[in-house]
Formats: C-alpha cells, structure tokens, sequence
C-alpha cells in the first residue's frame, strides 16, 4: 500500500498555487494526551520518500508524554506538506490502537497477570499489517491473522452440510490433512 500516493496524488494543489513548494521549513509531532507510541516505521518510510531530514525521540511501544515531541523533520515546504497529514494520521490511528490496547492489558492484568489482549482478523480492509503493528505495540498478540493460519468452524459452515454424518466425515478430513492443527 503507497500511503503517500493514496493521500497526495500526483501533487500538492494548495502548495503549489501558493508558490511556496521552495521554502525551507521545519514541522514536529507530539501528542495531545499520553500515548504508547506506534506508527514510526511507517512515518520514517514517507520521510524518506519525501526526501525529508528527520530524527525521532521516542520508538514504537514507549509511552509519550503530553505535548512530548516525538519527532522533528525539516525540509521544503512541497516535501512537508505531502508528508504531513499521512504521518499525523499514522501516528495518531496507531497510536490510538496502540494506547487502547496497552489500557485493556493494564485492566485485564489486574484479574489475571497472566492473561494476554489478543487481536483477529476484524479489521478495516487494507489495514490490517497497520492494526497488527499497532496491537502488538501496545502489549497484544495475533490471535488469529487471516484464513489461513487457524481452522475455526463456524455455523455458517455448517449450513453446507445436509446432515450429521456428511459434517463428521467433513471434520474427520480436516483432522487429517490438517495433523498440526488443533
């Protein structure tokens, strides 16, 4: 997925017609409240494509603090701009994901310490490498990722059997091809 092609384009209409594609300038990021950080990895790749100087101060998984600077970057205004609002937004959903996970592990271990916030595959279509990322940043595991890594039988299966023998002998192949699994 090219985050920055699905944002801007070709190019940046507003910069342009202003004339101030050239102009030097610089941009940072930090957050309103306090967050457990997620999204870096993707921020740095549009960075880079924008030909941008960067530096972050914090990684993927810490927490931030209020209106504590994560990043700094510096570049043309063209190059700013096109960068800009996909980086917010990568960072703030992530980071949203990311937070409210670490939230639930924090209340979830007050019953159990041992008990572990796990994600599946409900996600927004064409997001789910952003959500997993996310998820793992702030302290959850993968369930389960897609169709392919885990067999779950469901009632909606079960309506393409016409009677009881026909679903034993449906599961008994599974089983048998699929040994490793549970």
């Amino acid at each position: 997925m090219d985050l920055l092609l699905e944002d801007s384009g070709y190019f940046d209409l507003t910069t342009f017609g202003l004339g101030i594609g050239d102009t030097l300038g610089s941009m940072s990021f930090a957050p309103k409240g306090e967050i457990i950080l997620s999204g870096c990895d993707e921020v740095e790749t549009i960075l880079k494509e924008c030909g941008l100087k960067y530096k972050f101060f914090k990684k993927n998984g810490e927490k931030v603090a209020s209106k504590e600077k994560i990043l700094e970057c510096s570049g043309d205004a063209t190059s700013l701009h096109k960068a800009w609002k996909i980086s917010q937004n990568s960072l703030e959903y992530m980071s949203g994901i990311a937070t409210y996970t670490e939230k639930m592990t924090q209340i979830a271990h007050k019953s159990n310490p041992n008990i572990v916030i796990a994600t599946t595959r409900k996600n927004f279509p064409g997001c789910k490498e952003l959500m997993l990322k996310a998820v793992m940043d702030g302290g959850g595991v993968a369930h389960r990722i897609g169709l392919f890594d885990s067999i779950l039988v469901f009632k909606e299966h079960l309506e393409f059997f016409s009677n009881k023998a026909e679903l034993e002998n449906g599961l008994k192949n599974i089983k048998n091809k699929f040994l490793e699994k549970r």
